[in-house]
């Protein structure tokens, strides 16, 4: 099942169902209004909307009509926790080669999560707005990131119950400073205002609606990550990570509880194999660095700057639908 939310003036929203190959939509009203009532009663309700899901791709339902992405917000507009993780080590790795600094001993042994406001979460064709002391400060970035959204986990939960309550996956764009980022971290503080936004791929799909590419807690899907019309890399998103997401649901557990319909968003997705592309600039430029090139020949991210982040399926076929999103500048 593929679900989206259509805007409608309010602030969650319009729930839909969308048919496997995104061309056609139906408003779900008498099911549910909203994306945050179907997680919260998803045993009762997700069986109708399972049903008008097929309907709906055997061309039958009665008020179908065209799906347009730029009508859609976030899938979730309002989850009810945001979490950012950061589990590829390689990115780390990256990262610090990059900034000429030493990964401290068991810097990499536990996964690195952090919390982020809920917020931050904008539609797929939404521009992203970045403040005068982001632009000041520089060295902007777009990541290419998974987006896991769960029912309620208990506390303590391990990692095969946590797979269980996995509702939806996404794809998403994390917006960041670099820079902020680094003065943040020299401070001690956690990565919070160099987090820019949060762009979300127009839909979220069951787990079912992936087959073979969801299995052991990994999501393995080539994510195409392009600035300005240029390829940074097409990664397999289940390539090495060094927690599963289960493992990573399963962390924030062990001394929480998770509310119904929280959200993980999982990246930057970062092959640890030469050629195989980066999910962010950042990377793309450690990669550049590394081959001897000149790390600018991947420049940061400026105003204008247009970001597209895309994941197809086996048969080829857009599985999220594509994000594309404008760096905008500050306007006074």
């Amino acid at each position: 099942m593929k679900l989206a939310t259509y805007q409608d003036g309010s602030r969650d929203g319009h729930l839909v169902v969308v048919s496997r190959d995104l061309s056609t939509a139906h408003f779900v009203s008498g099911i549910a209004s909203r994306m945050s009532q179907l997680l919260d009663d998803w045993s009762f309700l997700s069986p109708a909307l399972e049903d008008l899901y097929v309907t709906l791709n055997q061309g039958k339902a009665r008020h179908a009509f065209p799906f347009e992405p730029a009508q859609c917000m976030a899938p979730l507009p309002r989850a009810s926790r945001v979490a950012w993780a950061s589990p590829w080590r390689h990115h780390h790795q990256l990262l610090a080669e990059s900034e000429g600094r030493v990964l401290e001993d068991g810097a990499l042994a536990q996964p690195w999560i952090g919390s982020l406001p809920a917020d931050l979460l904008t539609g797929p064709r939404a521009d992203l707005q970045v403040s005068a002391p982001a632009l000041q400060a520089g060295e902007l970035d777009a990541e290419a990131q998974l987006a896991v959204v769960g029912a309620e986990l208990p506390l303590g939960a391990p990692p095969a119950a946590a797979l269980e309550r996995v509702r939806l996956f996404g794809l998403a764009l994390g917006w960041t400073s670099r820079a902020l980022a680094r003065a943040e971290r020299a401070a001690g503080q956690p990565p919070l205002g160099s987090r820019l936004g949060v762009g979300m791929a127009p839909v979220l799909v069951t787990p079912d609606e992936l087959g073979e590419a969801w299995r052991g807690g990994r999501l393995s899907l080539p994510l195409s990550l392009h600035v300005n019309g240029r390829r940074l890399g097409q990664c397999d998103s289940g390539k090495d990570l060094g927690w599963t997401l289960g493992q990573l649901l399963a962390w924030q557990a062990r001394t929480q509880r998770l509310g119904g319909g929280h959200l993980l968003l999982a990246g930057p997705v970062s092959p640890a194999e030469p050629g195989k592309g980066a999910g962010c600039v950042a990377d793309a430029r450690a990669w550049a660095a590394r081959a001897g090139r000149d790390p600018d020949t991947h420049p940061w991210l400026e105003p204008g700057d247009e970001v597209l982040l895309e994941a197809l399926g086996a048969d080829g076929q857009s599985v999220f639908g594509a994000l594309r999103q404008t760096l905008t500048g500050w306007d006074e």
